[in-house]
């Protein structure tokens, strides 16, 4: 059996090297010069390793936990958990505001029960009882979170892939490869060897009842085909995919990040702030020390807008450094733009309201000979790391089963 495997990012690597263990004969296409997709790795001119795209390992990280350990990749700790922020506005903090908001509308959700999958996460915030404060520091959140509009959110999505009451008062770590999230995909394109070209775009697929025929520079035929795209450019080079309702419905959006270096290193803290539609945090390094950059994360249209973000990086930097006035930014602020960035166009799918188990499996169904993957098929794992893993597992499962 002759496999081709259309993009390296985590969900493309993993289904090759699966398929590749099993004695499969594979083949995987990427546009890029580089593994990893949307998760990126990059080094600050101090040799501290920063993460461009994804970026957080959380509970439940299991297949991706699994991987770096096969790998002999470690694990580090952040300094601080994902969602306990700090809020900042008006010259005032506030520590607890946003924690207490989620468990607040974590209940909500709850008493709503099966209802809240027809309502949005925008719904759903307004019917929580909430003070007008915490309301806006939790959409701004959420919605820099899900990088679109959470009215274009599913609730039920919400309660069970983002908030969650804390469970007797324990903070959950958040953690990030030492080494650079982007390890993990150049030691699974090493197992992958010549098996995997880079800067070879596949300009077309034509799938037949017999073979799947793949054209790059030339053409090639393949038994079957797993396309490991993001959400827009799968649609794109199989259009058939916009027939299905949930392929069609699912919301992609749009994200940015910024890394500043830092003159004098700084505690682990998380800020949100309000006024700039963003967040920014200072992270442990990789021996568990202070941070010697500031990151800062921007999703959906109001914030990129907000932040002047195609005009440049020199808006948020001041932004950042408004905010939070105790950090000594220095040097150049690094930008990363993954909306005008051509082999994603944008950041990840979320759930649209009224989304349920039928619309998982139909927006992950093989169409065909041509398999899919991508976090965009991985039900509540949607629109994370651990999701394209998992995706990447399942097509090589099919394609197996298909043997």
């Amino acid at each position: 059996m002759r496999v081709a495997v259309v993009g390296a990012g985590l969900a493309g690597l993993a289904c090759a090297v699966d398929l590749v263990r099993a004695g499969i004969d594979v083949t995987v296409y990427e546009a890029r010069d580089r593994v990893g997709g949307r998760v990126w790795s990059d080094v600050m001119p101090d040799g501290a390793i920063f993460e461009r795209g994804g970026e957080f390992i959380e509970t439940g990280y299991d297949h991706m936990l699994r991987r770096a350990a096969e790998h002999g990749l470690a694990v580090v700790a952040q300094g601080f958990d994902f969602a306990a922020r700090e809020v900042r506005t008006d010259g005032r903090s506030h520590p607890a505001l946003l924690l207490g908001a989620e468990a607040a509308v974590a209940g909500a959700l709850q008493q709503l029960g099966a209802a809240a999958e027809e309502l949005s996460a925008a719904e759903a915030i307004a019917q929580a009882p909430l003070e007008p404060l915490a309301r806006e520091a939790l959409t701004l959140r959420l919605e820099g979170t899900y990088t679109v509009d959470l009215a274009r959110v599913s609730a039920a999505w919400l309660a069970s892939a983002e908030v969650r009451a804390e469970e007797g008062g324990e903070v959950l770590p958040s953690s990030r490869l030492a080494a650079g999230n982007q390890a993990l995909s150049t030691a699974m394109a090493r197992v992958l060897g010549e098996r995997l070209l880079l800067e070879s775009p596949v300009r077309e697929l034509h799938a037949g009842t017999a073979s799947v025929t793949v054209r790059t520079g030339g053409e090639r035929g393949y038994d079957r085909v797993v396309l490991a795209l993001p959400l827009p450019l799968a649609l794109g080079l199989l259009p058939m995919l916009r027939e299905r309702r949930s392929s069609d419905r699912l919301v992609f959006g749009t994200a940015c990040k910024l890394h500043v270096p830092l003159a004098e290193p700084a505690v682990p803290t998380a800020v949100q702030g309000l006024e700039a539609a963003f967040w920014t945090w200072t992270a442990s390094d990789a021996a568990g020390g202070p941070a010697t950059f500031a990151s800062s994360f921007a999703g959906g249209a109001r914030a990129t807008e907000v932040l002047g973000i195609a005009r440049g990086p020199a808006h948020w930097r001041a932004s950042v450094q408004a905010l939070r006035p105790e950090l000594d930014l220095s040097g150049e602020a690094i930008l990363t733009d993954w909306g005008a960035e051509g082999f994603t166009a944008g950041s990840y799918a979320c759930h649209p309201p009224g989304w349920g188990a039928r619309d998982d499996r139909d927006v992950a169904a093989p169409a065909g000979r041509v398999h899919l993957a991508g976090e965009h098929t991985a039900a509540e794992f949607c629109g994370t790391m651990e999701g394209a893993l998992r995706s990447g597992a399942r097509a090589a499962a099919e394609v197996l089963a298909a043997r």
